[in-house]
């Protein structure tokens, strides 16, 4: 299988004998913060519940914060997520995507309900390359 998203450390490390700092998906190279070990521990009471498909509790206090209307705040299961979503509510008959990009753009619209594949523009080579 191939994957054209970053975030395969095992792969990487079993390939290469080490960690690589990969800046294609969210992986600290310091590791995790102990406010989020402390928030996974309160959490453990109620992980036997599937989460709230709405994210109530979540949406409130985001709106509180950014003093947004909540119907302004959609919550997802991470970017891909959201992408697929927008991809399926604008339904766009046409895109165009620069690269290089995020796989996930091109993927969302192929498999829309348009299923058109994006054009996209040629990557060009960084200054002095």
């Amino acid at each position: 299988m191939e994957l054209v998203h970053g975030g395969d450390w095992a792969g990487y490390r079993a390939r290469f004998g080490h960690d690589a700092l990969d800046f294609s998906a969210n992986v600290s190279p310091l590791g995790l913060p102990q406010g989020v070990a402390d928030a996974i521990v309160a959490a453990l009471p109620t992980a036997d519940r599937y989460p709230d498909p709405l994210c109530r509790e979540l949406r409130t206090a985001l709106s509180r914060a950014e003093q947004l209307p909540e119907p302004w705040i959609l919550c997802g299961n991470g970017a891909a997520d959201l992408i697929y979503r927008l991809v399926w509510a604008l339904k766009p008959r046409r895109a165009l995507l620069p690269a290089p990009t995020f796989a996930e753009y091109a993927a969302a619209l192929e498999a829309g309900p348009r299923g058109s594949p994006p054009w996209r523009t040629p990557p060009r080579p960084a200054p002095g390359c």
